[in-house]
């Protein structure tokens, strides 16, 4: 059996070579050894797959050694830590609910997530920071939290955030609308790494049908995205779900344009606050937004914001001239060295701006054979026959 599994092998070794790159773009002239970025521009993102896969870069010559990559996508990077500190001198002074919480040596905070009792409440926060717990400076103030629980309303935002000072103490005074009791306070430090964006604002226009109102977003050119934020209207009270998607495919039929979709995010949007929501970045080019009325009047949505992280292959160069190439979907992933070290990576790298695409073209195929006609083919199947043959008569020999 193994025989014959090595027979298929040669087979399928006879099959011809993979295809060849369809696009390359020249780089500038590198002088002087060292890391390098190279920028992908949409251009290239709109004919590269998701994971890259098939992009290489070698030297001008044709010579086809890759040049080892790594693709850096300049998105947010937060680093969070969760503190843990129980709070004090919890009390009440007209109407306002006070605690102290007592900060580690230098155990930086500058975020924390409130739990009361109660449901359906509206307060602001101020936070303030101290030394002695008798002079107390501002860290942040009337910061907006607030619980909705009504039939199908079901939201919460009770985060609080300041500028991180170095204080032995904080200060919490919760001033709402209703007395609220402290369930439970968690603390975190974050520190976040910005990322490089290209943002823009892509207008739409929403069509309302049997209490949903559906918009298609055209981003003009095909985008990475990985953040975005629904403008919400002015001077309306609104508490609505939706669901956002990427086109993926679409086609015409006699009752007009089918689009097909997959999902990027399903949230809420409320005329109390407009968040910013970070998504898995993802090469967009039409979009679809869902907005669920129920029975309420559809809303009037303009525009929605979006942004687009840098996009970079960092390479380690010797003097000479490179292209970058693409377009070759019969390439895996390549797995360099280089990923491995990307802390290593100087913080400030010089930038090689692409050169415009050009379109190699494809190598004339010879003419198409019948089967027969082809020696490798005939080499191969006589091959085949004489290892199936031999395979049994060893087996009839053994029986004997």
């Amino acid at each position: 059996m193994k025989t014959g599994l090595w027979a298929v092998a040669f087979l399928l070794f006879l099959r011809p070579a993979h295809g060849q790159f369809t696009y390359q773009h020249s780089l500038p002239r590198v002088d002087s050894v060292g890391w390098y970025a190279i920028s992908l521009v949409p251009d290239m993102l709109a004919h590269l797959p998701a994971d890259f896969s098939d992009l290489r870069i070698r030297l001008s010559d044709r010579d086809s050694t890759d040049i080892p990559y790594l693709i850096k996508v300049d998105d947010d990077a937060p680093a969070t830590d969760y503190v843990t500190l129980r709070p004090v001198n919890i009390s009440r002074k007209n109407g306002v609910l006070f605690f102290t919480v007592k900060l580690a040596r230098d155990q930086p905070v500058n975020r924390a997530f409130l739990s009361f009792d109660e449901e359906n409440w509206d307060a602001r926060v101020t936070v303030e920071g101290s030394h002695d717990e008798k002079d107390w400076f501002q860290l942040t103030r009337d910061k907006r939290i607030l619980s909705i629980s009504e039939q199908a309303i079901s939201y919460r935002s009770t985060q609080v955030e300041w500028p991180w000072s170095r204080f032995d103490y904080l200060r919490f005074a919760i001033a709402a609308d209703k007395p609220l009791t402290l369930k439970e306070v968690s603390f975190v430090w974050q520190e976040k790494n910005r990322g490089h964006y290209t943002n823009f604002t892509a207008p739409i226009a929403l069509k309302t049908n049997q209490k949903q109102s559906v918009a298609k977003i055209n981003l003009g050119a095909p985008s990475l995205v990985s953040k975005f934020a629904i403008a919400a209207p002015p001077g309306q009270k609104f508490y609505r779900t939706y669901r956002l998607e990427r086109v993926t495919d679409s086609s015409q039929t006699e009752q007009g344009w089918i689009y097909y979709t997959e999902p990027l995010h399903t949230g809420v949007m409320t005329s109390y606050q407009t968040d910013t929501v970070h998504l898995a970045p993802t090469l967009c080019h039409m979009l679809q937004l869902t907005v669920y009325n129920d029975d309420n009047p559809p809303l009037a949505v303009r525009s929605v914001t979006f942004w687009s992280p840098r996009v970079r292959a960092i390479a380690y160069l010797p003097p000479g001239d490179y292209r970058i190439m693409y377009g070759n979907r019969s390439l895996r992933a390549p797995q360099y060295d280089v990923s491995h070290f990307e802390r290593e990576l100087p913080a400030d790298i010089p930038v090689l701006q692409a050169g415009p695409a050009e379109e190699l073209k494809k190598e004339q195929q010879q003419a198409a054979r019948p089967w027969f006609q082809n020696p490798r083919w005939l080499w191969g199947i006589l091959l085949a026959v004489a290892t199936l043959l031999g395979y049994f008569t060893v087996r009839l020999l053994r029986k004997a």
